[in-house]
């Protein structure tokens, strides 16, 4: 048995939670994947996959495992690249993004991380769910707001401010508010992708505060919202870097700006810099500069 190959293979059918998912990405018949994790399992002397006729799910045991494997990966591929030149990095990076800056943000950020380092292939997986990166395998991660005790390293990077917005049309017909209260009477769009989608933060005196918001359109998808934004049918929350352009333009009229919430915190988090390797590291120390340079990426 292939070790390394095997550990691969169980990442990938986590990943991809099935047989075929990750035969399809090896190339491989389905047989084959199954035969190489139950080789894995019976090595180790533990079942690591719950299998049933229509799913796949992790035993405690798998995911104990898993951890570990991740950290056994993360080594290997270090060992891969571990003399490289200072401009000649090899490598593989998974990295995990909350969606809005993976739309806005991120694909300016690593197209130019990638032109220097072309070498480099670079997964980005987009979810606003805080990903495990030792279960799942991921390198780094980028969350917007405030942390949770993770037992992970964090950098801060920057940070942005989410506006409140209606469209010319929107206003004429409904008003205009002059608090963050006068939003209980006004259709308010909806994105449920949010922790709290119809509680919106907002500062009062220097005191945060959240108000109750209505309306009868909702969706997981903020470039969705902002196109019913634009067709006058409601009030939306939106950070500065995905509207600037349309408020310049004066397609959106930003609203009760002297109450807007405190900004929004963009961190970097990872690991461990013991066990990190060249190439993470060069995608961090780029992420961070960029970030203090780039006033875009703030989204100031």
């Amino acid at each position: 048995m292939d070790l390394l190959k095997s550990i691969s293979t169980f990442q990938l059918v986590v990943e991809y939670k099935s047989f075929s998912g990750a035969a399809h990405a090896m190339n491989l018949v389905p047989s084959a994947v199954s035969r190489q994790v139950s080789e894995l399992e019976k090595w180790l002397g533990v079942r690591l996959l719950q299998r049933t006729t229509r799913s796949i799910g992790l035993t405690s045991e798998g995911r104990s495992y898993l951890a570990q494997m991740a950290l056994i990966s993360q080594s290997v591929a270090e060992l891969k690249g571990a003399i490289p030149s200072s401009t000649e990095l090899k490598g593989d990076l998974r990295i995990t993004a909350p969606l809005i800056l993976g739309k806005y943000v991120l694909p300016s950020v690593l197209s130019q991380f990638s032109n220097q380092h072309p070498e480099v292939n670079l997964s980005l997986f987009l979810t606003n769910r805080n990903v495990n990166l030792a279960e799942e395998g991921y390198d780094l991660a980028l969350r917007v707001g405030n942390l949770p005790d993770s037992g992970l390293i964090a950098r801060t990077l920057g940070e942005y401010q989410i506006k409140t917005l209606a469209s010319p049309s929107y206003l004429e017909r409904y008003g205009v508010i002059l608090t963050p209260q006068e939003l209980k009477g006004h259709r308010c769009l909806i994105n449920n992708a949010r922790h709290t989608p119809r509680r919106w933060l907002y500062q009062i005196d220097d005191n945060p505060i959240q108000v109750k918001v209505h309306g009868d359109i909702e969706s997981n998808d903020s470039e969705c919202l902002l196109e019913f934004c634009l067709q006058g049918q409601g009030i939306i929350q939106l950070p500065t870097f995905q509207v600037r352009r349309l408020i310049e333009q004066g397609e959106l009229v930003e609203l009760i700006p002297e109450y807007s919430a405190p900004p929004q915190q963009v961190s970097l988090l990872f690991t461990s810099n013991k066990l990190m390797g060249p190439v993470q590291r060069a995608l961090i120390d780029f992420l961070v500069d960029f970030f203090h340079k780039n006033p875009v990426a703030r989204g100031n």
